[in-house]
């Protein structure tokens, strides 16, 4: 018996718990705020580089609009050279009419004068000594799309002209083609683009630090410079990065804001945008206050759960010792194993069957002390990859050595305990299986004995018989009674043997599988054998050309389900048919697996009985000349399910049914049946 524990020795280890706990509540509401605090920052950057990507977006094809409009002028100016200078006039102004969004478009020949304009004003003036005429001069560049500084030399406003130039086939420089931009062009252009909060600013900017957009008061900020006035341009570009991040005072009002900037890719522009900082942190705030409301609540909760897990300790140490004494007295084995494999638990019926006492067990490793050698590498190798991976077979069978020397088979259940340490703790429930394997073994082999002894020779005497009937033309009427009679009391012994043998695997899939790796082929193999006992007047061939190496499966169960599909190819279909057998590799839903193929070449199944055929008890119309229960093609399908598998049934174009089992790769995480024992040796 475990001793009450006194209260004296209870209440300072509570009262110490509870002065822990509110330290590490504390801490932790710390930490949190901390963390949150560092995440809102994060996520508003988060918020701001999207939009600044949004930013990228837009300009670049509003860009690539105007660059395909310039193009498309320069082609027509190409192709209509020599046509007159009204007919392409009037061509500009209807591109113009297209995009109201662009101030003027104008046409320059070689030397830079303006043959053709929108805007009439603009005709005839010389722009050879405008930046965005002279960029297009130099002919070792490709041409390209040039966009200039804001300026009031062409027009009475600022603007910004788009330029391309003009140039032939032989890369020669006949002129400009351009178009005109002031602010309400790019206020068009990101309206969409702005923080959520009314407080947000956006500034679109070139790379001489001229603003060609603001959200607020975008025409009057257009074309100012912001190089000596802006402490967040200057930091950005000294920092060469595309994308850059700050916090600090707003030229505007001096208030501390979040700022993000970005190159936004070829354009020649960036985008600064900001918000507040006080904005930001608001709903941190409220969080910071929620948890300095929450640490309040714990502290005044934990006086009378202080009183409360006095009680409940009493409680637990009287379950504590319940549960000692209900292990100690259990019918079935309890062994507990620490995760190097040394006993932990091991209680009375344990002993009984291991022949060691308790204190000769614990903190011994349980392998090197009841697993056989001929085991122990298996075994080993399983404990090693539970420690690597925390994976254990739920069910599983391996032996034990006794003190006696004798080898006992159990059969395991396993749990995985882990403390507050995250220590795991491997609980096994064994029971003794040694006399219960054996007559499982001797029933295998009688149930063996059955279908090869038996099956054989009334499928010998069924054929003799039928063939006797064949060719009796000239015997008496008593004589063919007799051979009505021996087919009749073979068809039912046949079914007698059948519904025995169905009824004993129907029993094995009840119980569960014993998964193992097994070769296509041998299962094959074995399924064309079987066909061939029970008639050589038909040709059963395996296809090896594409057979994968191994499967998973209960090898027992699934030659079961390939006979089952084997006999009916030679029940249903005439003498000297072709019955085809084949594997492969077959994915299905993403899921790796292996596919079983049974063909043959006969009258395959009427269609309308298809979504039928795996029913329990049904039986076709071509099967009412053939002995059978209706329950084979259940079987198959249930033994094919239990693996995580299916089984399917077609029609072949050519003629004759097949039939798929598929088995998915890692079965042995699939069966839907109850746990599997997995055999460890």
């Amino acid at each position: 018996m475990i001793a009450p524990m006194r209260r004296k020795s209870v209440l300072p280890s509570i009262w110490l718990m509870l002065t822990t706990v509110l330290l590490i509540i504390g801490a932790l509401l710390a930490w949190f705020s901390w963390a949150d605090y560092e995440s809102t920052q994060a996520s508003e950057y988060r918020l701001l580089e999207a939009h600044a990507r949004n930013t990228e977006a837009q300009v670049t094809v509003a860009l690539d609009d105007i660059s395909q409009l310039l193009s498309q002028i320069a082609e027509q100016r190409l192709a209509e050279g020599s046509a007159p200078a009204s007919k392409f006039q009037a061509a500009l102004t209807r591109h113009l009419s297209a995009s109201p969004a662009i101030g003027t478009l104008l046409v320059t020949d070689a030397s830079g004068r303006v043959v053709l304009a929108t805007n009439p004003s603009m005709k005839g003036i010389d722009t050879s000594k405008q930046a965005w005429f002279t960029a297009h001069l130099d002919r070792t560049r490709a041409p390209k799309l040039h966009v200039s500084r804001p300026d009031k030399s062409l027009l009475d406003t600022n603007v910004i002209t788009v330029t391309l130039p003009i140039v032939d086939a032989r890369r020669g420089f006949l002129g400009v083609v351009g178009a005109t931009v002031d602010y309400s062009w790019f206020t068009h252009v990101l309206k969409s683009v702005h923080p959520d909060d009314s407080g947000s600013v956006t500034v679109l900017f070139n790379g001489d630090g001229d603003i060609v957009y603001r959200r607020f008061d975008p025409e009057k900020f257009f074309g100012s410079n912001m190089v000596n006035v802006s402490k967040v341009f200057r930091e950005h570009v000294a920092s060469g990065q595309r994308v850059s991040r700050h916090i600090g005072p707003s030229q505007a009002n001096g208030k501390t804001r979040v700022f993000l900037v970005r190159r936004l890719g070829d354009t020649g522009f960036s985008v600064i945008l900001s918000r507040q900082l006080d904005e930001v942190l608001a709903g941190w705030l409220r969080n910071l206050v929620v948890n300095a409301l929450i640490f309040t609540l714990v502290a005044a909760v934990m006086l009378p759960l202080a009183w409360v897990s006095e009680r409940r300790q009493r409680e637990v140490l009287a379950a504590k010792a319940f549960t000692d004494k209900l292990i100690a007295t259990a019918s079935v084995m309890l062994v507990g194993l620490d995760a190097a494999g040394r006993v932990t638990i091991f209680n009375q019926a344990a002993e009984r069957v291991c022949g060691y006492r308790r204190d000769e067990v614990l903190g011994k490793n349980w392998f090197e002390l009841v697993v056989p050698r001929t085991h122990m590498a298996q075994v080993s190798t399983a404990f090693h990859q539970f420690r690597q991976t925390g994976d254990m077979p739920h069910a599983f069978d391996y032996p034990i050595l006794t003190r006696a020397g004798t080898e006992h088979l159990i059969s395991w259940q396993s749990s995985t305990v882990r403390d507050q340490a995250d220590m795991s703790t491997l609980i096994f429930f064994g029971i003794d299986v040694t006399e219960r394997r054996q007559a499982e073994d001797e029933q295998k082999r009688f149930v063996a004995m059955i279908s090869h002894e038996f099956r054989t020779p009334l499928a010998t005497i069924d054929g003799a018989v039928q063939h006797l009937e064949m060719h009796a033309h000239n015997v008496d009427e008593a004589t063919r009674r007799r051979y009505v009679k021996i087919q009749k009391s073979v068809d039912r012994l046949t079914k007698l043997l059948d519904d025995y043998l169905i009824q004993e695997q129907l029993d094995r899939v009840a119980h569960g599988l014993r998964v193992v790796s097994v070769a296509p082929l041998t299962l094959l193999e074995d399924c064309r054998a079987s066909a061939l006992a029970l008639s050589t007047e038909h040709i059963v061939t395996v296809e090896q050309s594409e057979i994968p190496d191994a499967v998973l499966c209960d090898p027992d169960l699934m030659r079961l389900t390939l006979r089952i599909l084997a006999d009916n190819a030679v029940k249903y279909t005439a003498p000297g048919s072709t019955i085809q057998l084949s594997s492969r590799h077959a994915d299905r839903n993403g899921i790796d697996g292996v596919a079983l193929l049974v063909s043959d070449n006969g009258a395959g199944i009427d269609e309308a009985e298809l979504p039928q055929v795996f029913e329990k008890f049904f039986r076709g119309r071509s099967a009412a000349r053939e002995t059978g229960s209706g329950i084979g093609l259940h079987l198959a399908r249930s033994v094919v399910e239990s693996h995580g598998g299916s089984l399917t049934a077609r029609n072949l174009p050519t003629g004759g049914a097949a039939f798929t089992i598929w088995l998915p790769t890692g079965v042995a995480n699939e069966i839907k049946q109850a746990p599997a024992p997995v055999r460890i040796g």
